[in-house]
């Protein structure tokens, strides 16, 4: 029985001195008005945003101009308020955002990503080497970000070019979404784009390198060439009957598309 009761709370032991751990390197460094920079960013990011004068990015938000003022230190955390997983398994955002409606991780995420466009281009260096960081969802996080600055630095786009090696899909997807965010100046990207497809053509790769290439080059022949191919093939290395089913679908709805008009990139 003693063996028994060990087994269950060795582990309860381990996982709470774990979260005293995180929590104690979470709170620790640089103090604003007595608090953490995790506190000024996750109460800025975990609020409705609104776009008036007196609140979300109005020029008199409190809390907003505290994030600006600790600038690229809060960086890492606003990476990390870009990440899905990590949200939705914060038990502070399930109490933060209780009662509020219309509110959820996309909230979170705009507001994210308008603090690190507010904060500009002096945290591009951080940026640009956090696409190399070991954890992803850095590396996910920078990536979706970076289009905002193309402008300011020549390296961005060849940076999110060479994250398309990335060995986690979802670094891959937000690399592709943020050149198809920068259009036509990510030409350069079109054709790893493609050979991304040619050598993975999944469903959710099809869905992601075509949204991308479109908005780069929307009359693109090869793209239009591979969506033929994929809309008229019976046989598919790897997919089942009904996933090429799926897949011809899929190809032959987005070639309509393409035919209709081209894809908008997102305004800057």
């Amino acid at each position: 029985m003693r063996n028994r009761l060990l087994l269950v709370a060795l582990p309860a032991l381990e996982a709470i001195v774990v979260w005293l751990q995180k929590s104690r390197t979470e709170t620790s460094g640089p103090r604003y008005d007595g608090r953490s920079v995790k506190y000024w960013v996750q109460k800025y990011t975990r609020h409705p945003r609104r776009d008036t004068p007196s609140g979300g990015f109005g020029a008199h938000d409190p809390v907003l101009q505290r994030v600006l003022e600790i600038g690229t230190n809060a960086i890492p955390l606003l990476l990390l308020e870009l990440d899905y997983e990590s949200l939705i398994s914060d038990g502070f955002l399930r109490i933060a955002t209780l009662g509020i409606r219309d509110f959820g991780q996309n909230d979170i995420r705009i507001n994210a990503e308008m603090a690190v466009k507010e904060i500009g281009g002096r945290s591009l260096p951080l940026l640009l080497s956090e696409l190399n960081a070991s954890d992803g969802r850095m590396r996910k996080g920078a990536a979706s970000v970076l289009h905002l600055f193309h402008k300011d630095d020549v390296e961005v786009i060849p940076a999110l070019i060479r994250a398309l090696q990335d060995a986690e899909f979802r670094v891959r997807g937000h690399d592709a979404d943020s050149l198809g965010r920068i259009g036509l100046d990510a030409k350069p990207a079109v054709t790893p784009l493609l050979a991304w497809l040619k050598a993975d053509p999944s469903f959710v790769t099809l869905l992601v390198v075509s949204g991308a290439v479109r908005k780069i080059d929307p009359q693109n022949q090869e793209l239009r060439a591979i969506l033929m191919e994929l809309a008229e093939a019976n046989e598919i290395g790897g997919l089942g009957p009904a996933e090429i089913r799926f897949l011809n679908q899929h190809a032959s709805r987005i070639l309509a598309e393409i035919k209709r008009g081209p894809i908008r990139p997102a305004s800057q």
